[in-house]
């Protein structure tokens, strides 16, 4: 498999995010095992119909979600592409492939009592550490950013000024988000604790940082982002996109408009943001049913 080149591509000419090309070569590198364990082949260009629905059987044998069946397959269908591309595949042998029907899945978010709940506590610390981490929280929650795009923020996207931040998010499109004077005073006053804690503090560099000053690999982050959702929720899926998800979710209850979560969020369509409403409804039918005189039970 042409596996170094396509990342390649992937990395300068597509300019997909260190986190997107990862994910790529974890998916291309599994199919290659199966490829050499199964069928004693060593490229691509042999794959046919019959292989590809092996794998497929395969991964739902192995219990694999169908949201990671559909990832997987993404992953390969774009590889093929990039060899029809390059000449070495006459048709994409994907095409004929029929995956196992996705279910959609509701985003996992917290309340926003909980989230009050962990700003407001005695969770963090005083000093550099303690600081970072609630800013870091801070940074998901109030803006909706994702990891990879928190881990590429630099002091340059701040413009405090303008209450304002540039993010660079999927696909190298950039966006501003408005946030508002507290997350800006939060902003100014970590900055000043940086420069007061770390000797090679960098006022051009990452505004996140590990204890020692250098810039955290995206494990260390999910492991802090959870540990700390850890002390209000009990829920299984703690990360980073639950605040993501949490932020979409209460602009969304509150009335936001669709289109403009839509734009915060980054979204390249407004089918990704949809899946946001369905929250709104379960809270709207909540409200109704606590509310209207024909919807409460006689006592």
């Amino acid at each position: 498999m042409q596996l170094a080149a396509f990342l390649q591509f992937l990395r300068y000419e597509k300019r997909y995010s260190e986190h997107s090309c990862r994910a790529y070569a974890t998916d291309l590198r599994q199919f290659n095992a199966f490829l050499k364990e199964k069928y004693e082949l060593e490229e691509a260009k042999a794959v046919n119909l019959g292989i590809l629905r092996s794998w497929l059987v395969e991964l739902m044998q192995q219990g694999r979600a169908s949201s990671t069946i559909h990832r997987k397959a993404s992953s390969l269908q774009r590889y093929f592409k990039f060899l029809m591309q390059e000449g070495q595949l006459q048709e994409n042998p994907m095409q004929a492939l029929q995956l196992p029907k996705k279910k959609a899945a509701l985003p996992h978010f917290l309340a926003e009592q909980q989230l009050a709940k962990l700003f407001s506590g005695p969770y963090f610390e005083a000093d550099f550490p303690g600081q970072r981490d609630r800013l870091m929280l801070q940074l998901f929650y109030q803006t909706g950013m994702r990891r990879a795009e928190l881990l590429g923020l630099r002091w340059t996207d701040w413009d405090a000024g303008l209450e304002q931040l540039r993010i660079l998010g999927k696909g190298q499109k950039m966006r501003i988000i408005p946030i508002l004077p507290q997350l800006n005073a939060a902003l100014a006053a970590f900055k000043a604790l940086a420069e007061e804690s770390l000797a090679n503090f960098d006022p051009k560099g990452p505004v996140i940082l590990n204890d020692q000053g250098q810039a955290p690999y995206p494990k260390w982050v999910y492991n802090k982002v959870r540990q700390y959702l850890g002390l209000v929720t009990t829920q299984e899926e703690r990360s980073p996109h639950s605040l993501r998800h949490s932020f979409a979710t209460h602009l969304s209850n509150q009335g936001a408009d669709l289109q403009a979560i839509k734009l915060l969020l980054g979204h390249s369509s407004l089918a990704a943001t949809q899946v946001y409403t369905h929250n709104s409804l379960e809270q709207l039918k909540k409200v109704y049913a606590q509310s209207h005189p024909k919807a409460k039970k006689k006592k």
